[in-house]
């Protein structure tokens, strides 16, 4: 994700780490341990869900192991962010985003979630003499092709006003992290 290049991770990255924060010290009944489709992989995150779902609470002892989950649940998120890049996931409240960026259509708006976790809500309203009217994470504002239309509060990313496409129904954004 170094030289500008970066996906941003779509909320499916929190569906799996949701899933497995639920609990541990369960053994967990895959069945095939090496799916090699995506609908095998679903299917065995599905049970790892169910299996959690039995768990109390996490007992602080546990912590660690819990840690551990977190990890491989973000490893895996990242690995698929990686295969499907460039794709809009049915169902899933983001955009995974290739250096080319993501189209977001006048009236429409699109959500992503950048490498630093932080969330960033689109829409593209109008043009305008004076620049393109935008609404970022609720605050409408008029930006020239080019701008940073939202910086991170650590500084480590941004979402990049790219372009215009079909007769200016469409803006094109790009995030980037360095």
């Amino acid at each position: 994700m170094a030289d500008g290049k970066f996906l941003s991770i779509a909320n499916a990255a929190g569906a799996i780490g949701g899933a497995v924060v639920g609990g541990l010290g369960v053994m967990f009944a895959l069945g095939d341990t090496s799916p090699k489709s995506l609908s095998g992989m679903a299917s065995s995150l599905d049970r790892i869900a169910e299996n959690l779902e039995k768990i109390q609470d996490i007992d602080p002892s546990s912590a660690g192991e819990a840690a551990d989950v977190l990890k491989r649940a973000d490893q895996i998120s990242r690995k698929v962010v990686e295969k499907a890049a460039g794709l809009e996931l049915p169902n899933v409240d983001g955009v995974l985003l290739t250096d080319d960026g993501v189209a977001i259509p006048a009236g429409e708006t699109k959500t992503i979630v950048m490498g630093n976790g932080d969330r960033v809500s689109m829409s593209y309203l109008d043009r305008t003499t004076k620049g393109y009217s935008m609404t970022i994470n609720g605050q409408e504002g008029l930006f020239p092709i080019g701008a940073h239309i939202h910086t991170s509060e650590d500084g480590a990313c941004f979402v990049e006003f790219l372009r215009t496409e079909d007769h200016f129904s469409k803006v094109v954004v790009r995030a980037v992290c360095e």
